[in-house]
């Protein structure tokens, strides 16, 4: 008896604490798993969408075609997955930097005179969890030139951050974003890259030294994971050369305009260039020199009819282009000059008070003529023999004024006037 209620007592203890079990898991399942761990930096996948972790921001990158991305963290840079998820939790200032091509793209230049977007978008938020998505801009002005050793190309490129909402944006950033350039190159400085602390003016300068034999020398730009190639324009130092007009009056009536400008050369103030030309006179020197602006003149004198071919050298820069010029029968010059001797010519005898004979003024006219031509044809070779000085010193209407005023006085005293070497020559 004793043992029967012994053992009704133990099946009633194992059936009590089996419904206990049995109702603390029934309780555990109503209420659903616990809260599993978060960690900053978390893709967000799949609905329903859970709530950002407290302390950070979720960043919406739906909008991105990334090839791939990496997330900045306190050890350094991890790399998630090739397929970039739609949203990240991130803490304020914390970067993500998303691959979104090989290639740089050539953007409105914000300094100088060229400028390509990097294949990366770098999203973050600030404190207020405002998004914001950057681009890293290269630009540079007149890329690399040559120094003064002749054999050393340098200048300087610019980097900076864009906001592609706010392009104009200048606010300052809650941390640096670090952009680092290497390359075949005999210098960058700053060798470790450049920190960027805030986004657009004014851009981080990026000074380089190089020996190239190319049009360009080609950069490795790094932000995060993304290393992308970024030519820089090598400006090889040339020489530009031009001769105006092209056609002219032979027989030394006009001269040609020769100029040349060098381009791609640092320092060009005081660099000889030497002129050539097949025919004619370079005035006043072959030897020109460059002044500051690299620019430089002198004039080719014509000589008799015929193609006249000009050429330019100078040391290290690259030689131009020839130039070619026409020297023709100076049948314009001439027809101006006796046109404007017959108007001064016939402008005198009107003038005079008495009638003279036709033969008396025949000869007048003539001698008018003659001595127009003489006087206009000594003013292109820069003899003045008119006491009135034209401000202008070129054209048809410069030589039939010359040639009138001469006809207008007295042939005899014109005469007297140019024999003895007082008609108006600079003192």
């Amino acid at each position: 008896m004793a043992s029967s209620r012994s053992t009704r007592a133990i099946v009633v203890s194992t059936s009590v604490l089996t419904l206990a079990v049995l109702s603390l898991q029934g309780l555990a399942q109503r209420r659903g798993p616990g809260p599993a761990a978060t960690t900053v930096a978390t893709p967000i996948t799949s609905a329903p969408e859970v709530q950002p972790r407290p302390g950070t921001v979720r960043i919406d990158l739906s909008r991105i075609k990334a090839m791939s991305i990496a997330v900045q963290t306190p050890a350094g840079v991890e790399t998630t997955a090739a397929a970039a998820p739609d949203k990240i939790d991130v803490h304020p200032w914390q970067y993500v930097v998303a691959k979104t091509g090989n290639q740089i793209t050539a953007v409105a230049a914000p300094v100088g005179k060229q400028a390509w977007a990097l294949p990366t978008l770098i999203s973050t938020a600030d404190e207020t969890g405002a998004q914001l998505d950057l681009e890293v801009v290269v630009a540079v002005d007149n890329g690399l030139m040559l120094r003064d050793d002749g054999s050393v190309f340098s200048g300087d490129i610019f980097v900076g951050l864009i906001d592609t909402k706010q392009r104009a944006s200048t606010r300052a950033l809650g941390a640096p974003v670090n952009v680092l350039f290497t390359g075949p190159v005999l210098a960058i400085d700053p060798s470790e890259g450049v920190l960027l602390n805030h986004l657009s003016q004014p851009f981080a300068r990026v000074s380089l030294k190089a020996r190239s034999e190319g049009d360009s020398v080609v950069l490795k730009a790094r932000t995060a994971f993304a290393e992308v190639d970024v030519p820089i324009p090598v400006m090889r130092p040339r020489l530009i050369l031009g001769a105006s007009p092209a056609r002219v009056q032979g027989y030394g009536f006009e001269a040609v305009e020769v100029t040349v400008q060098a381009e791609g050369l640092a320092n060009p103030e005081g660099t000889n260039v030497t002129l050539d030309a097949t025919r004619g006179r370079i005035e006043p020197s072959r030897l020109i020199t460059l002044n500051a602006q690299g620019v430089a003149s002198a004039q080719l004198r014509s000589e008799g009819q015929g193609t006249a071919v000009v050429s330019a050298t100078a040391g290290v820069l690259r030689a131009p282009e020839p130039r070619t010029v026409e020297f023709v029968a100076p049948v314009s010059f001439l027809l101006w000059a006796v046109g404007g001797g017959l108007l001064g010519g016939f402008a005198r005898l009107l003038a005079k008070k008495r009638r003279l004979s036709p033969k008396a003024s025949t000869r007048a006219v003539t001698a008018g003529v003659l001595l127009g031509l003489l006087v206009a044809l000594a003013y292109t070779q820069g003899v003045k023999l008119l006491a009135v000085i034209p401000t202008a010193s070129s054209g048809q209407a410069l030589v039939a004024m010359i040639a009138a005023l001469t006809a207008v006085i007295d042939p005899a005293e014109q005469i007297k006037r140019i024999t003895t070497g007082v008609s108006g020559k600079d003192s």
